[in-house]
Parts: structure tokens; C-alpha cells; sequence
């Protein structure tokens, strides 16, 4: 498994790095990815804002830096706080490209 760095650093705009703790993102010989996305001093009233459009930000970005691999486990904090869809709009984005290629599982 990998996963990128946890913390402040895991939820930088456009950043995905690997986690000193983990083998680098593009390595080969691991088959699962845990994508780390909370900052280092929760604070539940504005977590609303990162759980939407920052959040698939860094699927993106994550996406890339682990050489096109979705996800299989997405760490959050305050999951139910969000705007826009949220945790369960990103996780739904990462399953249906995962499952099927399509934007969304909903999609089909």
C-alpha cells in the first residue's frame, strides 16, 4: 500500500506527495492507495469547504502522482460536514471511474 503525506501537507492544493512512511506513490509493486485528507488541526466548521471542491482537487492530483490509480480508501475527518455532495460526491466520482469508466457510479 501507499498513501500520501497526512496532515497540513495532504490537503495542499494540487499537491499529492508520498508519505515518508510509505513507498513512493508511483511504485508498481503496490496494488492499494490510501489517499490522507484532513489537516493537522481539525476544525470542524470549515471543513465543509475542503470536503468539496479541494477534496476532488487532490483526487486529481493524487490520481496522477500514483500513476493513474483511483483511490481505494479515503481518509476524512467530519465526513458528514460538507458542501456540494462532499466525501460521498468524490467517493462516488472515484468508484465509477474505478468500476465502470464513467464520471459517476450514479451516472449509470
Amino acid at each position: 500500500m501507499v498513501e500520501n503525506k497526512p496532515g497540513d501537507p495532504g490537503v495542499a492544493p494540487g499537491s499529492c506527495s508520498s508519505s515518508k512512511e510509505s513507498k513512493p506513490l508511483n511504485s508498481r509493486s503496490a496494488s492499494l492507495f490510501l489517499m490522507n485528507y484532513f489537516p493537522t488541526v481539525a476544525v470542524q466548521n470549515g471543513d465543509y469547504k475542503e470536503h468539496s471542491t479541494q477534496l476532488v482537487d487532490t483526487a486529481a492530483a493524487c490520481y496522477k502522482a500514483v500513476g493513474n490509480m483511483m483511490p481505494k480508501y479515503v481518509a476524512v475527518n467530519f465526513y458528514m460536514r460538507s458542501d456540494r455532495g462532499g466525501v460521498f460526491n468524490v467517493l462516488d466520482q472515484i468508484n465509477g471511474r474505478t468500476l465502470c469508466g464513467c464520471p459517476t457510479v450514479t451516472a449509470n
